[in-house]
Parts: C-alpha cells; sequence; structure tokens
C-alpha cells in the first residue's frame, strides 16, 4: 500500500512547463524532483509544503499532489475544504485520479451536500481519461442508481472495462452481475480470486463445485475453498470442511474437518456448529463429547439454525 500510495506522488512534470533557473527561483524541475526525494524518505511534511507551492503557480500535477496528502492526513492534518479545490484544479486537467477522488467527495458528501449526479459526472471523466477506479466507481452508481438512472447493462459494460483493466474488485461485481452459467462470469470470478479476494474464491469454488460457466472441477474447487479459508472466509472454511467429509476432490480427512468446523462455528457459523456436534456426537474425526456436542447444537440454534434438533433441546 505504501509503495502504491508514494507512486502517486512521484510525478513527472512537463519540461515546457519550467521557469528560468536563477539564485532564488525553483524550476518545475528541481521542484519535482525534491518532491520526489520527499516522498521516498517519506517526509510528506516536506512534500506537503512543496507540493502546495507549486500549487500556487497552478501546475496541475502538484495541485493533485497536494491535494492528495490534504485528502489522506499526510505531512500534516486531513483538510478536505483545501484539497478540493486543489483537486478541481488537476481534474480540469484531465488528471483522472483527481476526478475519481472528488467524485467520492460528491458521492460522500464529504465537501458539502452528497450530490449524487456530480459525483457521475465525476466518474465518467475518471473513466474516459482511463482510469480503472473511476470505472468502477461509475459503474456502481448505474448499478445502485447514484445521481441517475439504474441500469444493469451500463454497470456490467463498465465493471467489464475495470475488469478488463486489472482492477479485480470489478471482476468480482462483474462476475455477480452475469449469468451464473456464463463462462465471462466464471472466468472473472477466477480473476478475483486471483487477487486474493476471499469471496471470489469462495464463489469460484461454487462455480466450480457446481458447474456454472464450465466443467465441474471438484479438485479446483477445494482448492478454491481451502485458498478462502486461509484468508479468514468462513463460508470457505466450512465448505472445504464438507469437502474433506465427503471426499469431493480431496481426500477424506475427518481430523482436519472437525478443526474446521471447529473454528467456524467459533467465527458464528450455525451451519458449521451443527457439523461440528455431529461429529463429537458420533465421535467423528476424535473422540465423542456428547456435553460439547450439546452445546455445539445449542449455540447453532441460537446463530439461527432451523432444524427439528433445535426443537428438542
Amino acid at each position: 500500500m505504501i509503495k502504491h500510495l508514494l507512486a502517486a506522488l512521484v510525478i513527472l512534470l512537463p519540461l515546457h512547463a519550467s521557469a528560468e533557473p536563477d539564485d532564488n527561483v525553483m524550476t518545475v524541475e528541481s521542484l519535482d524532483a525534491a518532491i520526489k526525494a520527499a516522498a521516498e524518505q517519506e517526509n510528506y511534511e516536506e512534500v506537503r509544503w512543496l507540493s502546495e507551492k507549486g500549487c500556487l503557480f497552478e501546475v496541475p500535477e502538484f495541485c493533485y499532489t497536494y491535494a492528495f496528502v490534504l485528502h489522506n492526513g499526510w505531512g500534516g492534518p486531513e483538510d478536505l475544504s483545501k484539497a478540493e479545490p486543489a483537486y478541481t484544479l488537476a481534474c480540469e486537467n484531465d488528471i483522472p485520479d483527481a476526478c475519481n477522488a472528488l467524485g467520492t467527495f460528491a458521492e460522500n458528501g464529504s465537501v458539502g451536500e452528497v450530490d449524487g449526479a456530480a459525483a457521475r459526472s465525476f466518474y465518467k471523466k475518471a473513466c474516459r481519461l482511463g482510469e480503472p477506479i473511476g470505472c468502477y466507481n461509475l459503474a456502481y452508481t448505474w448499478q445502485e442508481g447514484i445521481g441517475g438512472d439504474v441500469s444493469r447493462d451500463s454497470a456490467t459494460e463498465l465493471y467489464r472495462r475495470a475488469c478488463t483493466n486489472g482492477m479485480a474488485e470489478a471482476c468480482l461485481n462483474l462476475s455477480l452481475l452475469l449469468d451464473t452459467d456464463d463462462p465471462e462470469a466464471r472466468s472473472a470470478m477466477n480473476l478475483a480470486c486471483e487477487a486474493d479476494i476471499p469471496s471470489a474464491c469462495y464463489y469460484h469454488g461454487e462455480m466450480l463445485q457446481n458447474g456454472e460457466g464450465g466443467p465441474v472441477d471438484l479438485e479446483k474447487a477445494y482448492d478454491r475453498y481451502a485458498l478462502a479459508c486461509s484468508m479468514d472466509y468462513a463460508d470457505g472454511c466450512f465448505l472445504q470442511g464438507v469437502a474433506l467429509t465427503s471426499g469431493d476432490g480431496v481426500q477424506e480427512d475427518p481430523v482436519l474437518a472437525r478443526k474446521l468446523f471447529h473454528a467456524t462455528c467459533q467465527s458464528d457459523h450455525a451451519h458449521a456448529c451443527a457439523l461440528y456436534a455431529f461429529m463429537l456426537e458420533d465421535g467423528s474425526g476424535g473422540k465423542k463429547d456428547l456435553n460439547g456436542a450439546h452445546d455445539a447444537y445449542v449455540r447453532a440454534c441460537d446463530l439461527g439454525l432451523e432444524n427439528e434438533i433445535c426443537s428438542k433441546l
């Protein structure tokens, strides 16, 4: 994350913007170099001071950097009221990240009142200028009807554009909007999972297990559930445990399954509690523990499990 944010500060400025150097005037290039050096040293007070100096001369890149540090509270307190005009100048000069930031301000009412229509307009410009997150945010406004009409088709196309440009969250949303039997949905969910989005790995596992958007692949489905579980996604742990009890796509391992159901029950997963209770009662994967089984059944029912056993407790 730090490296990504630093990259936003390490800017390249047009050579023709330079002033003639003298002993008292810093050129655009020297100011640019000074900001880069300060950012690489994580000296954000210096970045803030230098970029403010550059923004006074309405150099868009400097204004974006100044707005960015103000927005994120780097090198001093967060100040969105000062960030907004600096972002505005940068956006007017076609810096897409600035337009996207203004969109979030308008959508959330960060400076002034909530303005969905303005948010959609800023996101549209950011997207047009090639910023994937702008396309993603614009898609969301179409999906939810923020600042205008709802359009599932527009949202789908915009999520597709952002996904194609490497935004994993857009791939996830694209997949969820498409029909589950559409091969594109399966492919997009796979991309999101490969970017380590836990829910995407879980959903991709379900697609592989159910043969949605392609052939059934139980071994890969198990791997996806296990990957989701490794990222603390409870539903992934639950279905990994189920596979270990059934042997679907993996060798049966009741000991590991019992451990997974126990851990997932502790995360308030009702069905995991029920299966953990059953294994304690049956002695699967370890010793019988009827008292422990009773407690796990009670917990499952308290968590909302609808089962005939709950009426007997």
